[in-house]
């Protein structure tokens, strides 16, 4: 039962990661598309496009979330140490995107009051 349990973890955590990977290719594909044919590849309109870093924040939120299960289904310390270890740069990564988000929000509020 304990082993059965362990495997259906196993493809739980698979099967969120590919959802956060489906969000990353739609979310890339996406923007390309915005730059591309919207914008004309105008660097500076696409520098205020948040679509692709609201993508990557809900990507590596779903990532998190499998990294978390993982730690369930652990069978030594090293794997531990790993997997704290990628939890960590994770949400190091997940703040700065939040910041970066925050920061783009704010300069569209004050470019719209201009």
């Amino acid at each position: 039962m304990h082993e059965i349990f362990f495997s259906i973890l196993a493809y739980v955590g698979l099967f969120i990661e590919m959802i956060g990977f489906g969000i990353i290719v739609v979310s890339v594909i996406k923007s390309f598309y915005k730059l591309a044919f919207e914008m004309k590849f105008d660097l500076v309109k696409s520098h205020k496009d948040i679509s692709l870093s609201t993508g990557l924040s809900v990507a590596l939120e779903f990532f998190l979330a499998a990294e978390i299960i993982k730690t369930i289904t652990l069978r030594d310390q090293s794997e531990l140490i790993y997997i704290g270890v990628l939890i960590m740069i994770r949400i190091l990564m997940t703040l700065v995107i939040h910041w970066e988000l925050k920061q783009k929000e704010r300069e569209e509020k004050l470019e719209e009051k201009e």
